[in-house]
């Protein structure tokens, strides 16, 4: 069996065990939920490295050429998606997040540094969920801020996106879709980086016991 039959093995019976009790249009709409949440894994996996090989020096140019493309569509991968549909606090939280990645010498802002500005919007509704999670924002924002990357200097006015935040953002207008909703609030921030919990330090995770599905069920009812 090839290296694609076996994953394709594997999210069939993944899809099988979450609908275990149902029949065939249950497994069927299961299989339709797990791809829609694997269909942008191919661009975060080469994220991930794009943003590892920038932080070991690598040049645009030098990733362009490793990617096939040029400098300038290797950039374009943290270009952020247009903020049509984003709420004014919502995107407060996003230019909070990008004066924090100044302050703490970042020359991008990561994952980490959106959910730190979700947490100093204590009347966001990302950090009520928080706190319905029994997660205090205040020692998850210190638990984050202690994770990241040692501060550079030259920082630029706006900091860009790292691939994993641009990523995120993206993924907050599907999580809002997947709801019924034509806007992103905070919450749909707080549930597209937990979806993609890769782009933030493990450890703080599991310490904090974060789960999207703890996260989502006050928004679905559950």
């Amino acid at each position: 069996m090839t290296q694609p039959d076996t994953i394709l093995a594997t999210l069939v019976d993944l899809a099988r065990e979450r609908a275990a009790q149902g029949g065939d249009l249950d497994r069927l709409a299961a299989a339709v939920d797990l791809a829609e949440e694997i269909g942008d894994l191919p661009d975060r996996l080469v994220g991930l490295f794009v943003d590892q090989a920038r932080s070991g020096g690598a040049t645009w140019s030098a990733i362009g050429d490793t990617l096939g493309v040029s400098k300038q569509a290797a950039q374009q991968r943290t270009v952020p998606a247009a903020y049509s549909r984003y709420t004014k606090r919502a995107m407060r939280v996003v230019e909070r997040a990008q004066s924090l990645a100044r302050e703490h010498g970042q020359m991008a802002l990561s994952p980490s540094l959106l959910m730190v500005a979700s947490c100093r919007d204590p009347d966001g509704l990302a950090a009520r969920i928080l706190v319905g999670c029994g997660v205090q924002p205040g020692d998850l924002e210190q638990a984050l801020l202690a994770e990241l990357p040692p501060a550079l200097a030259g920082v630029p006015e706006r900091p860009g996106f790292t691939v994993a935040a641009k990523q995120m953002l993206d993924q907050a207008v599907r999580e809002a879709q997947r709801l019924g909703h034509d806007y992103v609030g905070t919450e749909y921030l707080l549930l597209a980086t937990l979806r993609q919990a890769e782009g933030l330090p493990g450890q703080v995770v599991a310490t904090f016991g974060l789960s999207y599905d703890a996260a989502a069920a006050p928004l679905s009812g559950g």
